[in-house]
């Protein structure tokens, strides 16, 4: 009820100071969709989304992304934008759309309702109800939208839809209905000519405004509506918005009204609204207030807790330097150009003159107020008359620049020769060396101690009435602030300090900003320290074991950023005022918002090899719209990723950073930069760190995102043993194939020599069973006959006989071998018939040294040429005496020797005498065998040495006879 009464009696009142508050609107020319706005709305993420007759936009702090019909909209002109379930519900001329994940669905009403204006969307006990201008309520039901028989007539113009304690409250054209089932109503304000607008909550009421007939209340629990008799005096009541400190917002047709129980605004051009045609109004997570405007696009509203004054205001000079408040409400302000100005309702000024440019002022010390030019210190009393004291008087310089009460009637005077006490007229100068520690910027008492800050540094009055330098800060000092909890500060142009224990003065960072760290005024509130810089105001907690800041930029209403040097006081009622180089600015502390703005990371998109990809195509997990996991094939390993801050306050303040894990594990350097390209990747498992810093260095969100670069085929495990593995069998398969030719010319080698081997066998028979040995075997015989020696012939023919078939019998072994036994056999019976023929002209002997002749093959017929040739070359051309041949075996180390010997006439005497033989001497039995031993060797690798015929000589050099040595290895002669 006190809410009614206050509008009855405040309506027509305005604001009582001829303020501005800080309104910035954003139309196409900043990249909005349509410059009519119909709808705002923020999802979960933090986005703002604002519905215009051109498509919809999408908001997150600094730049607008666009959606239409060509991304999927059922049509561009959009009615209501509802955040429901995660997804985007769009109310449009003829039906819904949804967005999820960016993917649009199109959602129309049936053809007949093709004209039909979507006017609202909610989810009511699960069940997503739409509202239309003139055919009643539908609902989305198996992906169609299917009409709820509820409503008629005038009900069915539905303006607006509210869930509250548990009912569904429908604002029609011909009043509200109420249901709890969507099956039966209640109506109640029920009147034609009443044309609801909008419904909102407001503590226990149920607050309905309508488009001509002004506001109503309606409590359920007592059952009653109020006719708060507010008359709309022309206004149009588009829209009402109750936000989350209570305060009612009505848009209007020529701006907007804001009222609670203590205060009521009508706002419009006049005090800074860009447009008066307001048709909604939003409240977004961080209390900011978001304006929808007939034909001006989006406006941001400040929360109505920073107010600025200028020029356009009716103040005479947009540049303060310093004022105060007196305790009878006065407020006298100190300018750059036009001296002292005088107000107490902001509506009209009084300009004091005195000099224009004010530095400093102070409050009644001694019945007077007090300022700081900059030619003189002035002394103005309750009338308005001043007094001018220069440095003839006592003040410290010409030049004011600092002030600090001591009591009511006295107080310390910093100017540009020093620092003074005044005291009830009387002016005394401090320390002996004042005028040379530079100009005064600001004095503080600390500790019992007087602390200046000057041109040169900081400086405190010691016992010996000096001041003496603290540490060596070597920079000016413009601003000192002393906090509830005895923490003394100091503002320079390059930075915060703090004096410590020990008179350590430590850098206090708050802001990696240049021009954050330019500071220009220090204002303790308690614990908290107002820091006024070139980039803004900082709220500074100081308790201890806590530092939260808080900036407030021009995003928050401040009119400039840029504050000017020691301009701000506290006045009576705790409010902080300052001046910039725009104008003059209230901030009311107590209603300020210090929580941190919500800022959010999020993940736009990535590419691969500068393309769009599908992640679930390589593996991804998508979780909360981020997928991890993904793999990607070794000449995949471009990747960009483009990330996208969120905040609304402040966006400007943003920066990123990364850090790729398992590349490099320190964070790169933060940068406005929302992407980072990786190129080149090499194979392995890779984790993208991403995270949001604020201006001081805070991390305010951060994502990861896993993914893996497979290793190059061909330079895997399993590749590289698979090449192996196929080196190997063809390895292997060449040289089984070569092996296999070798083998094969080997084995035609092989024929072929087993071939010429038979030949030479053969031709080795003949040899021993030549024609002439055969002949003169037969003379031999005959000529035994013939003496009627039948004895010698039958001796003859036997031995014969025996050796012509040990011949054909060598012919027929395997592979021509024969023991060693039958070969020295075959020796003696050839001996043996040679003997009788050649009678007395040769003995034979034969030495088998105890070798076991069984065990040992040879080839056949091996010796018998070696004999022959003996016989025919070196014996029967000996006529001096008898001849003899000696065969001689023996087991020489691994292999078994069988020597031929004879004491012919030698080599080199039977080749100058051409002995000339016409039996058998032609011994071609020895060329056949030397070829058959080389045949051997190649044939069956049995190792075999001939040696010889050599000559035989004694020390003299006399001719002994020849030998012939056949060496064959042991381990060839196994039987």
């Amino acid at each position: 009820m006190r809410y009614l009464l206050f509008l009855v009696a405040f309506f027509y009142c305005f604001f009582t100071f001829s303020q501005r508050s800080f309104f910035k609107a954003f139309s196409t020319s900043e990249g909005l969709a349509q410059s009519q706005v119909t709808s705002i709305c923020q999802d979960s993420i933090g986005y703002l989304w604002i519905g215009t007759l051109g498509g919809i936009s999408r908001y997150n702090g600094n730049t607008f992304t666009n959606y239409s019909t060509d991304n999927g909209l059922l049509n561009n002109r959009v009615n209501v934008i509802k955040w429901i379930n995660a997804k985007l519900h769009i109310g449009h001329q003829g039906g819904i759309s949804i967005m999820e994940n960016n993917k649009i669905q199109q959602f129309p009403l049936d053809k007949e309702f093709n004209l039909v204006n979507v006017t609202d969307v909610v989810c009511y006990n699960g069940t997503i109800v739409i509202a239309t201008n003139g055919e009643g309520l539908f609902q989305l039901k198996n992906k169609k939208l299917v009409r709820i028989p509820l409503l008629h007539d005038d009900h069915l113009f539905v303006r607006d839809l509210l869930e509250w304690k548990g009912d569904l409250y429908i604002a029609t054209r011909g009043g509200v209905i109420r249901t709890d089932n969507l099956k039966t109503t209640t109506v109640f304000l029920e009147n034609k000519e009443v044309s609801i607008s909008s419904l909102a909550v407001l503590k226990n009421n149920l607050l309905i405004s309508t488009f001509y007939n002004g506001l109503y209340y309606y409590n359920k629990e007592l059952n009653k509506i109020i006719d708060t008799k507010f008359e709309t005096e022309g206004h149009l009541f588009n829209h009402i918005l109750v936000d989350s400190r209570n305060y009612v917002w009505i848009s209007t047709s020529n701006g907007l009204i804001k009222f609670n129980e203590k205060e009521y605004a009508f706002i419009d051009n006049s005090v800074g609204l860009p447009f008066n045609m307001i048709s909604t109004a939003f409240e977004d997570s961080d209390q900011n207030m978001w304006l929808g405007t007939q034909g001006k696009g989006l406006v941001k509203a400040a929360h109505g807790n920073i107010f600025y004054f200028d020029q356009s205001t009716g103040l005479p000079s947009d540049i303060i330097l310093s004022g105060f408040q007196t305790k009878d409400g006065q407020y006298y302000f100190g300018t750059m150009d036009k001296g002292v100005i005088k107000t107490r309702d902001f509506k009209t000024f009084q300009v004091l003159p005195i000099n224009p440019t004010v530095w400093c002022a102070i409050a009644d010390i001694d019945g007077k107020n007090w300022f700081g030019t900059k030619y003189g210190l002035y002394a103005i009393d309750k009338n308005d008359q001043y007094k001018v004291y220069n440095l003839e008087d006592g003040a410290p310089g010409f030049k004011i620049t600092a002030f600090y009460k001591i009591d009511a009637k006295s107080m310390y005077i910093g100017g540009s020769h020093g620092i003074v006490k005044y005291k009830e007229g009387e002016f005394i100068p401090i320390g002996s060396n004042g005028a040379s520690i530079g100009t005064i910027r600001n004095i503080e008492y600390y500790n019992r101690t007087l602390i200046v800050g000057t041109d040169m540094g900081l400086f405190q009055l010691s016992k010996s009435n000096r001041f003496e330098l603290i540490g060596q800060l070597n920079r000016t000092v413009y601003s000192l602030a002393k906090t509830s909890s005895n923490r003394l500060f100091m503002g320079t142009e390059d930075g915060l300090y703090e004096l410590q224990q020990n008179n350590q003065i430590v850098r206090i960072r708050f802001s990696s900003d240049v021009a954050s760290n330019y500071i220009n005024f220090l204002k303790a509130d308690d614990a908290e320290l107002l820091v006024g810089t070139n980039n803004g105001v900082y709220i500074i907690d100081t308790k201890k074991g806590e530092r939260n800041v808080k900036r407030i930029a021009p995003s928050d209403g401040l009119i400039d950023p840029e504050t000017n040097l020691n301009s701000s006081f506290i006045d009576k009622s705790g409010k902080l005022w300052f001046g910039t180089a725009s104008g003059l600015v209230l901030l009311d502390l107590e209603q300020f918002n210090r929580k941190r703005e919500h800022v959010n990371l999020r993940l736009e998109k990535i590419l691969l090899n500068y393309e769009a990809f599908d992640y679930t195509a390589f593996g991804g997990k998508i979780k909360r719209g981020i997928p991890q996991h993904m793999r990607f094939p070794y000449n995949k390993n471009n990747l960009q990723f483009y990330l996208d801050g969120v905040a609304l306050n402040n966006y400007e303040d943003l920066s990123f950073q990364f850090k790729l894990e398992g590349l490099d594990d320190t964070w790169m350097p933060a940068s406005k930069t929302a992407y980072i390209t990786l190129s080149g990747l090499p194979a392995g498992s890779y984790t993208l760190h991403a995270r949001a810093l604020m201006e001081d260095g805070s991390v305010v969100d951060q994502i990861t995102i896993s993914f893996i670069v497979n290793e190059a085929f061909f330079r895997t495990w399993w590749f590289l043993t698979l090449i192996i593995l196929i080196l190997s069998i063809a390895i292997y398969s060449w040289f089984r194939v070569k092996i296999k030719r070798e083998q094969e010319k080997n084995e035609l080698e092989r024929t072929a020599f087993k071939a010429r081997l038979v030949t030479l066998e053969q031709q080795s028979l003949n040899a021993s069973m030549n024609r002439h040995f055969i002949f003169n075997s037969l003379n031999s015989i005959q000529y035994f006959i013939n003496i009627s020696d039948k004895l010698s012939a039958n001796k003859y023919l036997t031995s014969f006989a025996k050796l012509i078939r040990k011949n054909l019998d060598s012919s027929t072994e395997e592979n021509s071998m024969v023991t060693l036994a039958e070969e020295l056999e075959r020796i003696k019976l050839y001996l043996a018939l040679e003997s009788m023929r050649f009678k007395d002209k040769f003995d034979y002997e034969i030495e088998t040294n105890h070798v076991d002749l069984e065990s040992f093959l040879i080839p056949a017929m091996m010796i018998q040429p070696f004999v022959e040739n003996s016989i025919i070359h070196g014996i029967l051309p000996k006529n001096d005496s008898q001849g003899k041949i000696k065969i001689e075996i023996k087991e020489i180390d691994d292999y078994l020797s069988i020597k031929i010997i004879d004491n012919g006439i030698g080599i080199e005497k039977s080749i100058s005498e051409k002995y000339d033989y016409d039996g058998d001497h032609r011994s071609q039995g020895m060329e056949i065998t030397v070829k058959r031993i080389d045949l051997i060797q190649k044939i069956s690798g049995r190792e075999m040495d001939l040696s010889g015929p050599n000559q035989i000589q004694d020390e003299n050099g006399n001719i002994l006879g020849t030998i012939v040595e056949i060496k064959i290895s042991l381990n060839n002669l196994d039987n």
